[in-house]
């Protein structure tokens, strides 16, 4: 190691941002994704919702109902369209005929959807029964129910009916007992006649429909809830579960609205004690209430495909409904639900498990960046964005020049630091100290020589040039610099500058 390599020194400072609070941030929680299938033994389902829908269609013999917001499955409309062509019929209550009256979409997945839309029209128009409302939000299927319900099946979704619903969202689905569909069929009838605002008279055209005003709401529902200018028992009986839950109550739902009434009884139950899980989609109009939720004490679980709607409370009183948690859905529009019974609430819990058991964030509004190892998730400015933390980090800075070896312990200006940009516990800013150095070339600086006087009076002396130890050079007509060129030097060096140079500097020649 050559001198200058010896002198030039290493120097380090660390910056602790492991008790940095962050913005409310979502910690993936993976699955190895190898949990066994649900199977569909029972009446609530959490999965093969496609091949439920398709079979219930195919079974029919005299007539289908179908209410759904928006149908775009190439398998539920051969179902449809075959049935149709068997004379079965087809009554379809849908909502997404406003779509075409919109300006077109600017997304992949809008286009898709009307695009399949337009196509499922023109497939089934002339041979099903369209009518058509924007407040429409109930999906259910409804076989062989008009002539009687002997013979009726039905099955009550939070899904529409299109692919990616059937087959990737987390959704649910639950058989419908013949009083259920008993009163299904009554809601229908008052829905397509009273509150539908389009029917398609002709064919590939919907016109506008005024309703007569002789069907009237059924008034004595006891298995089913609603949604509708008539009333809200599915908001009623939500609340009410809420509110009875003692010891632990799960909450599933798409959309969200922090100023609900079902949101601040969720909340006062997590303030209160109560074992509160959330699951939900993850997305910005959501985050109101998600974040008011667990602030106040509930475990929020977000997927990226989440659909299902219902509330579990201590094991013992459930729902699965198609209204979604906030003013339109509980409040306004037209939805269903359905209070669970029995084995159907056990059910419903495994479905709801089966959720949990995949990938999915948990969402934390109190989180440290210590805490946090790898891939995670923050909601600020309103936007999602991704970080992955670090332990620790190391940060090289720029070599700093010391103009004398008795300043060999200079201090680098550290950066201000941003979790943002460093997302690291620690963080070790580390620089060099490079030591002076100059050529072998300078003038040297001579001792002073005192001579006797019987020689300073002679004419022409030789004075003799007496060097200091170690070696001082004249960088400039004022500066002085002290020389070292091997390490024991240095102390000598010092002492020199101390005691007859203090305004030179000590450097190293090379």
């Amino acid at each position: 190691m050559n001198l200058i390599n010896r002198f030039t020194k290493s120097e380090s400072q660390e910056v602790d941002q492991s008790k940095v609070k962050l913005p409310p941030v979502f910690i993936p929680l993976l699955t190895d994704n190898a949990s066994t299938p649900l199977s569909n033994n029972g009446s609530v389902y959490a999965s093969n919702l496609q091949e439920l829908a398709v079979e219930l269609i195919d079974s029919a013999k005299e007539s289908v109902v179908l209410c759904t917001f928006l149908l775009a499955d190439e398998r539920v409309e051969a179902a449809v369209y075959a049935a149709a062509m068997r004379k079965v019929r087809v009554y379809l209550l849908l909502a997404c005929e406003t779509r075409l009256e919109g300006a077109e979409p600017d997304d992949d997945f809008g286009k898709k959807c009307l695009t399949q839309h337009k196509s499922m029209l023109a497939k089934l128009s002339g041979h099903v029964h369209f009518a058509s409302a924007p407040h429409f939000h109930a999906k259910a299927i409804l076989v062989d129910a008009l002539q009687g319900i002997d013979h009726a099946k039905g099955l009550l979704l939070t899904a529409n009916l299109t692919n990616e619903a059937l087959t990737r969202n987390e959704e649910l689905a639950v058989s419908l007992s013949k009083q259920q569909i008993s009163e299904f069929i009554e809601i229908f009838r008052w829905a397509i006649f009273e509150s539908a605002e389009h029917h398609m008279i002709n064919k590939g055209e919907f016109a506008s429909y005024k309703s007569p005003g002789n069907v009237h709401f059924p008034n004595q529902l006891e298995e089913v809830l609603f949604t509708s200018s008539e009333g809200a028992t599915i908001r009623e009986r939500a609340l009410q579960i809420i509110q009875q839950a003692e010891r632990e109550l799960i909450v599933s739902s798409f959309g969200w609205q922090e100023e609900h009434v079902l949101i601040e009884a969720i909340c006062n139950k997590a303030r209160a004690g109560v074992k509160v899980t959330v699951l939900a989609r993850q997305r910005p109009a959501a985050m109101p209430a998600l974040l008011a939720m667990s602030k106040a004490g509930a475990v929020v679980k977000c997927f990226r495909w989440l659909h299902a709607k219902a509330i579990c409370a201590d094991g013992n009183r459930a729902m699965i409904m198609t209204a979604n948690l906030q003013l339109h859905g509980m409040d306004e529009g037209f939805e269903l639900g359905i209070p669970l019974k029995g084995s159907q609430i056990s059910e419903l819990q495994t479905c709801l498990n089966s959720f949990i058991a995949k990938d999915h964030k948990e969402l934390h509004t109190n989180m440290s960046l210590g805490l946090l190892s790898g891939s995670f998730e923050v909601w600020e400015n309103d936007q999602f964005k991704e970080y992955s933390a670090k332990d620790s980090e190391i940060i090289e800075l720029k070599p700093l020049q010391a103009e004398c070896l008795s300043q060999m312990n200079l201090k680098q200006q550290v950066p201000k630091v941003d979790w943002r940009r460093n997302t690291s516990s620690k963080i070790e800013f580390k620089w060099i100290v490079k030591p002076p150095v100059i050529s072998a070339n300078k003038p040297e600086h001579y001792m002073p020589t005192v001579l006797p006087d019987s020689e300073m009076n002679e004419q022409k002396v030789s004075v003799p040039k007496v060097s200091y130890q170690p070696k001082v050079v004249k960088l400039t007509k004022k500066q002085l610099a002290i020389t070292v060129r091997k390490e024991s030097e240095l102390a000598l060096a010092e002492a020199l500058k101390k005691n007859e140079f203090p305004k030179a500097v000590v450097v190293l020649e090379a």
